[in-house]
């Protein structure tokens, strides 16, 4: 039972291992199809012709001037600076040359050529600049219409979730001014039947003590005739037992 745990978890991790494996391994090919991955310091302008990068084993890929990994390293910068060093030697041996033939012949000298030529690279990079100026501006206003589309979206949904916690609210309080109401009603209620069943029980005691009252009036009544008609009863054969009595004696 130990056996087949131990090869299946065996055969699990190798699995585990070979996908990081091929996961380095596309890594190193983005990144050779990319210019590079940085590394320290950072691409930016302050780091520019700087080493930030490392494709295919090399340690010193360069910067862009846009700030951005390229593809070139230290050695083909210094190869191109050489070569443009070159031809500006060469540009400027053909000047001097193309400049005594143009002072021999009276014609546009090197220094206002050369100025002519500066003035129309210093244009082109205006315009290149004022075209990047004006994307720049463009992806701001872009950046800034979404910020307020977002903005606008976060308040429509604050302005829904605050309508509808009021109307939960305005509901709770409804229902509770309805228990409300509805509690009063009943104490009312339960008030005013205690007041008229105390109003019963007064009305009813007050005659219960008049029936009382006359009662025992007519009780007194009727114990003064009683005693009345005993003493005249008394009376009666008192007179009838001295007749008797006298009879008797005669």
């Amino acid at each position: 039972m130990v056996t087949p745990v131990i090869l299946l978890g065996t055969a699990a991790t190798f699995f585990c291992l070979g996908g990081v494996f091929c996961l380095y391994l596309f890594k190193i090919d983005e990144s050779n199809r990319q210019g590079g991955t940085k590394t320290t310091p950072e691409c930016g302008k302050s780091a520019e012709q700087e080493p930030c990068c490392t494709a295919a084993g090399d340690a010193d890929i360069i910067c862009n001037r846009d700030g951005k990994c390229g593809n070139k390293t230290k050695t083909d910068l210094e190869e191109e600076d050489f070569e443009e060093s070159s031809e500006i030697s060469e540009d400027n041996s053909s000047d001097k040359s193309e400049d005594s033939y143009n002072e021999s012949n009276g014609s546009v000298t090197s220094t206002e050529l050369n100025n002519h030529q500066k003035k129309e690279r210093i244009e082109v990079k205006e315009v290149e600049k004022e075209k990047s100026k004006r994307d720049t501006t463009t992806d701001q206003g872009k950046i800034d219409e979404n910020k307020k589309r977002e903005e606008e979206k976060k308040r429509t949904e604050n302005e829904k979730h605050e309508r509808k916690s009021s109307t939960k609210q305005q509901a709770k309080k409804r229902t509770s001014e309805e228990k409300r109401r509805r509690s009063e009603e009943r104490n009312e209620e339960r008030s005013k039947r205690k007041s008229e069943e105390k109003v019963r029980k007064s009305e009813k005691r007050r005659k219960s003590a008049e029936n009382y009252k006359e009662n025992e009036k007519r009780r007194k009544s009727q114990s003064r005739e009683q005693k009345k008609d005993d003493e005249e009863e008394k009376e009666k054969t008192d007179s009838k037992r001295k007749s008797n009595k006298k009879e008797l004696l005669i």
